[in-house]
Parts: C-alpha cells; structure tokens; sequence
C-alpha cells in the first residue's frame, strides 16, 4: 500500500525525471485498488490489462521525449496519470453500467467525449467507479451493484452520486477521477472526502457520452486532490464538440488563462458574496470553517460582505421537481428492447413493465413516477411551466448578484458526512444539495475545495463564479488553499492516512 498519496504534479515530476515509469505507477495504483477496494467498494469494474497497455504506450511517449524540460513545463498534459472514470460515462469495450440493474451487462461501442481528450492527453483509466443509481442519490446507498463506503469511516457515506469517484481517490485508488454534477453529486461527496472538485459552467464540458439523469443540468466535473491539478484536468476537458448541442466554446482568453502554470494573483479588492443566514442549515464545524473561510479570504485583501440569495428552500424544491421531469423522459427509452435488459411480455407495454420492474430501483422508481406527474396531460404542462418560471427567476437573481461580485461563498453541504443507512431505513438526503443546487439551476460554475474538519472528517467550501469564471475561482481557490492547508491537517486527524 501506498505510504503518501500522490498529486497529479507529484506524478507528472516523477515520471519526467525518469523515477518511475508509468506502467510501474499504474502497477502502483492497481496494487492499492486490490488492496483496498474490497473494504471500500469505490470501483464496479477494473480494468488492469487496459491500464497496462495505456501506460506502456505512455512510456513510450517518455522514451521518445529527449527534453525532460519541456514536458515539465507542458502543464496539460496527463501523460501517463492514472485517473477512475464515473460509470455513468461510456467508455469503448468496457460496461458502463449506470449502478443499475438494467445495465449491467451494456458495453458501449463509443467512448464518451471527455473519456477521448483524456485518452490523447495520455492518461490511463484504472477503471469504472460505483455511484447512485443513475445519479440520482446523494450517498452511493441506491447502487444496484454495491455500496461504497467512506474511506475514513466504514460507517459513513462518501456522499453521491459520485461517492466511487470519491472514494477512489481519496483512499489512493486513483490520482483524479472523472464524476457528474446535476445537483452536487460530484461536489457534495469532493466535500465529504476532502477533495476539490469544479462543476464547470453548462456546455463548457461535453455530454457526449454522458448517459442522461437531468440534459438541462448533468454537468462532467474533475475531482482531484489539489485545486492546481483541478486546473489541468479541466484544462484537457474543455471545449465545445459537435456531437454535444449545449457544448459551448469559452472566449479565447479562457483557454490562455486555464493553461497556465501559476494562477495565483493578488486578491486585493476582490468583491466575495457570503451566503446570509447559513448558520440555518449547518452543524457547528462547518458554520465555524465557512466562516474561517471568509475572513482569511478578507486576510488576502478581499472585500466580504454577506448578501441574500434566493431561499435555498424554493432552490432544492425547484431543482428536485425539474430533474425528475427530465429524467422520467430521458428514462424512456431502458425497454428492455432497445435499452436494458430483455424482458418477457406479449406486447410492448407488458415488456417495458417488466424490464422497469425488475431492472430500476427504488430511488429512481420515485423520480421517474414524480416526473411523469409533472409533466401529465392532467396539468396541460402548467405545473412544468410554472416550475420553469420559478427557476428563471432564481436565474434572474443571481445573475444579479454576479453583477456585484467576483464570487460567492458557501458551504458545500450542511455537514460532514452522514451516516450510512441503517437497513432499508434510508434517510432522504436531498437536503445535503441545498447550497450545490444553485449551480446547476443557472448553470454558473462552483467549486469545492477543503475547508476544515471537526476532528474526524473533511468539511468544505464553495465558491460560486460567473459564466466562464472557472479561472478566477481557481485563482481564488489556490490561496485559500495555501492558507487552509495547515488548518487542514491539524483539524481532520485521520485526513492522508486513508
């Protein structure tokens, strides 16, 4: 097992300067996942061979690269990183499964689109990481296929729905991982884990491939260990393609900004939003830590001032109501004929019923059917329109608030990470989304970074930017980081001996 765990910049300067190959760090990597994985349940498919052969052909890119110089300096490239991959993202000849019965046995012919650029970049994938049925949980408890655990309590959820991709490196069993943002599900669990994640704005990474939960909001997000190497995985996934309609391309100085070595600025006059009356919705080590939070950014010469968002209460009923609307329709199509698994009947609407039945779960059950009511004749499609009217006008809000700011501050969840459930008693959890939400309704970017802990386990913080303001929430991140870092390991007792 692993003694120290690893950045991508930690593995990018061992491989340059020949200290070890990239096949002996996938080797490394695989050796942590089967010595851990059994405990932790991060992944639902490894795969070795694959891995090895991808790192063989990255050596040989090293081999072939006489400068070790320029490769250190060429800061996008994750030539030779071993990253896990969230199983809701398909990926060619390897099943891609949702954590869901229905598809557990799909093999995909297309590799999705992120899953494409990070194979040219060079980066090795390990392997398919477990996850909320069909994203649509907040503890990786509604998996079909497993449940993951938290890394450093067996007795506590990584979060969800990315609570693998999580898990997987936070434990050591990844460098980065790839997850997915409808609602928080790549934050919330970045934040139990203490990781960073970055939900980018809406279109700037594609969806192709991307298995639908909610198309207005899923949203593909890095989740890494350091905010510097959140910045060079985004970095290699951005960018508009044509297989993806709601893909976006950034303004030209987005692209010079995101691939730079060094982000750090002076903050001095930056104009940073808190969150009003948090303490509402927080237990006490999170309140305190997003408080430290604002004063050290006031430290580096930000100006904070705490502002009213719109209720947090109507965000998360908006967001619960519109995504079940979305997923009941993208959801159509598992049949059990031309998705999912075969199934008996003598007409069409007896096999899809049996297909459903015996092929979705729970959770996924109750959001198909509160969508279907959402959308029925019965209301005319008045109810989806008044719901949409609602969520324009959190839009409209804060949009205003952007205006007057740089960012907007936050606690990622209300807490750290709860317990798993006991049984069949499983606790609702939709509430762990009420800040993430705000996200994924206007389609602004947020990112998550470590913010404190209350002992035992990782809190975090967000920071909320405007459209395409990913490098300014880096650059604000990055010393927030530098002057939490400390705190950090003091506070989070057992965080780094995962």
């Amino acid at each position: 097992m692993m003694k120290e765990l690893m950045t991508i910049t930690d593995c990018r300067k061992a491989l340059c300067k020949r200290e070890i190959s990239a096949r002996e760090l996938t080797e490394l990597y695989l050796q942590q996942i089967d010595a851990r994985d059994r405990e932790i349940g991060a992944y639902l498919t490894v795969c070795a061979e694959k891995a090895i052969q991808k790192a063989k052909e990255a050596d040989s890119i090293f081999t072939r690269s006489a400068d070790v110089v320029s490769l250190e300096r060429n800061s996008n490239t994750l030539c030779g990183i071993p990253y896990a991959c969230k199983d809701n993202i398909v990926t060619k000849g390897v099943r891609t499964t949702c954590a869901s019965r229905i598809l557990q046995d799909f093999v995909s012919p297309y590799d999705a689109a992120v899953v494409e650029r990070l194979q040219s970049s060079g980066a090795v994938m390990l392997g398919k990481t477990n996850m909320d049925e069909f994203a649509m949980g907040s503890a990786c408890e509604h998996s079909a296929l497993g449940r993951t655990v938290h890394p450093l309590d067996p007795a506590r959820s990584p979060g969800g729905s990315s609570g693998g991709s999580a898990a997987a490196v936070a434990a050591g069993e990844a460098v980065f991982a790839l997850g997915s943002d409808t609602g928080g599900s790549a934050r919330q669990p970045a934040s139990f884990c203490g990781l960073v994640a970055m939900k980018p704005t809406y279109g700037l990474v594609p969806r192709y491939g991307l298995v639908e939960f909610a198309s207005s909001m899923d949203t593909i997000c890095p989740m890494t260990r350091t905010v510097e190497d959140n910045r060079m995985v985004l970095a290699a996934l951005a960018g508009a393609d044509p297989r993806d309609m709601t893909s976006v391309t950034p303004p030209n100085e987005w692209f010079e900004g995101i691939k730079r070595q060094s982000l750090v600025p002076d903050l001095k006059g930056k104009r940073i939003a808190m969150a009003a009356d948090i303490s509402r919705f927080c237990d006490a080590a999170t309140l305190a830590n997003t408080l430290r939070a604002a004063r050290m950014l006031e430290e580096l010469g930000c100006i904070v001032e705490e502002t009213e968002l719109p209720s947090p209460d109507h965000a998360l009923e908006t967001y619960v109501i519109l995504t079940a609307a979305e997923s009941s329709s993208n959801l159509a199509r598992y049949d059990g004929i031309r998705y999912g698994t075969g199934a008996n009947g003598e007409s069409y609407r007896e096999i899809a019923g049996c297909a459903r039945t015996t092929g979705f779960g729970e959770e996924v059950t109750r959001r198909i059917l509160t969508g279907a009511y959402a959308l029925s004749a019965a209301h005319g499609g008045k109810y989806f329109h008044k719901i949409k009217n609602v969520q324009r006008n959190i839009l409209h809000q804060m949009d205003a608030v952007m205006e007057r700011y740089d960012a907007i501050l936050m606690p990622t969840t209300g807490s750290v990470a709860f317990p798993l459930a006991d049984g069949e008693k499983t606790e609702n959890r939709y509430d762990s989304d009420r800040f993430t939400v705000y996200a994924n309704l206007t389609g602004l970017p947020a990112l998550q970074i470590p913010s404190g802990g209350d002992g035992k386990l990782p809190t975090g913080v967000s920071l909320l930017g405007r459209r395409f303001g990913e490098v300014e929430l880096y650059r604000i991140a990055q010393r927030l980081e530098e002057m939490l870092a400390e705190k950090i390991a003091e506070e989070v007792t057992e965080y780094g001996g995962v």
